[in-house]
């Protein structure tokens, strides 16, 4: 081993670094070095990799460089033995629970509330904790409100559910979240499209929080009680833990009904319209009525999402809602992407004129690999007057 001096260019100081001293020696064109780096790298002429040493605390190696040697034939293929762990097989890989005490002071806070109502959001589906999210709401008889991606954890004709809530929402839920006096936020960030840019609830709401992300915790509403754990089992401990409640919730239950009953009524007009062209009501409605039992449905963002969110009712356990959590454009690769990983389940995409002329190029990409993208008349309904295209795969 030599020692050498390395110049630190951003700090004009000298470190000193250690190279092995069986490396050849090479021109200066062979040399790589790296402005940003203490250790300049050696690019070797043959096949070998050769090892810089960094034992000097601080060195920073960005990496090793080989350049073939022309002589020699090419390998063949490599023989690659993947290393696969069970664990991560599945979705989550690990199911934290949360401490006890603190599951106890949560189902003590929802027993003594008056109007308590729960947010569902993304975690209860990643983590396939619906059962036990219904569970927990019948048994303290505590609606339930969802995020957009939480759509359909709890069955839009439950008598518990209120729909979406936030800025894609129905004003149901709005209304009935801003008339709580305890909140819980399960598997939900309570971030601005949820809350309607922090708006619903008040930001003096008391609040519960559960996430598996301690990061999320407090962040965006202070927590009367955190909870730093999985969806499902800490859900399933809350189930166990709490009392039946009944005769003393029907007030507020039954004001969170008539919230809903009231929407449903206002809606109705547009759902039922014969107009021409169809409105996005009457589509929502129609795929809702004609959505089979194990029927997915994809949105698009944009409209597309504050139609489905608002207008599609999920009515059946084994029907899946799946919302565009990034830019417009994505429901039609989306759905194709959906339709590879359910190919027995029919696929619908919702999405609009602007939405779909995004990724159309992707219709060839659904023949060259045989997704079934067409029904009759192409698959695709247009509707003029609002841009909405849906199409079923």
């Amino acid at each position: 081993m030599t020692t050498q001096l390395s110049h630190d260019a951003s700090g004009g100081t000298e470190r000193a670094f250690t190279v092995p001293t069986d490396i050849p020696a090479l021109p200066l064109r062979d040399t790589v070095l790296f402005p940003n780096s203490f250790m300049p790298l050696a690019v070797a002429r043959d096949s070998s990799v050769k090892l810089i040493d960094d034992a000097i605390a601080g060195a920073k190696v960005i990496g090793v460089f080989t350049q073939k040697d022309p002589t020699q034939e090419e390998p063949g293929e490599a023989d690659l033995h993947p290393l696969i762990e069970a664990q991560f097989s599945r979705v989550p890989a690990f199911r934290p629970g949360p401490e006890p005490q603190r599951v106890r002071d949560a189902v003590a806070l929802l027993s003594r509330a008056q109007k308590p109502i729960i947010v569902a959001g993304g975690g209860v589906v990643a983590s396939q904790a619906q059962a036990e999210l219904v569970e927990l709401a019948e048994k303290l008889q505590i609606p339930v409100a969802t995020s957009l991606t939480a759509k359909g954890a709890i069955l839009d004709t439950h008598p518990l559910s209120v729909g979406v809530v936030g800025i894609y929402s129905r004003a149901c839920a709005n209304r009935a979240v801003s008339e709580a006096d305890l909140v819980f936020f399960v598997g939900a960030h309570a971030g601005g499209q949820v809350t309607a840019n922090w708006r619903i609830p008040a930001v003096v709401t008391p609040v519960v929080q559960l996430d598996i992300d301690a990061g999320q915790l407090g962040r965006n509403y202070p927590n009367a009680v955190s909870l730093l754990g999985d969806a499902k089992v800490t859900l399933r401990q809350m189930c166990d833990a709490a009392q039946s409640k009944t005769h003393s919730a029907k007030g507020w239950t039954g004001r969170v009904r008539e919230l809903v009953a009231e929407w449903r009524a206002a809606a109705e007009p547009m759902l039922a319209s014969d107009a021409v062209p169809m409105r996005p009501e009457r589509i929502c409605r129609e795929i809702a009525q004609a959505l089979p039992a194990d029927g997915v449905v994809v949105s698009d963002t944009g409209h597309a999402g504050m139609w489905t969110g608002q207008m599609i009712d999920i009515t059946r356990p084994g029907q899946r809602y799946i919302r565009c959590e990034g830019s417009l454009g994505w429901g039609l690769p989306g759905a194709m992407g959906v339709k590879c990983a359910l190919p027995g389940r029919p696929v619908v995409c919702f999405t609009g004129d602007g939405g779909a002329y995004y990724h159309l190029q992707e219709l060839e990409t659904a023949a060259r690999h045989g997704i079934n993208t067409a029904n009759d008349h192409a698959g695709q309904v247009f509707l003029d007057q609002f841009g909405e295209v849906c199409t079923v795969v």
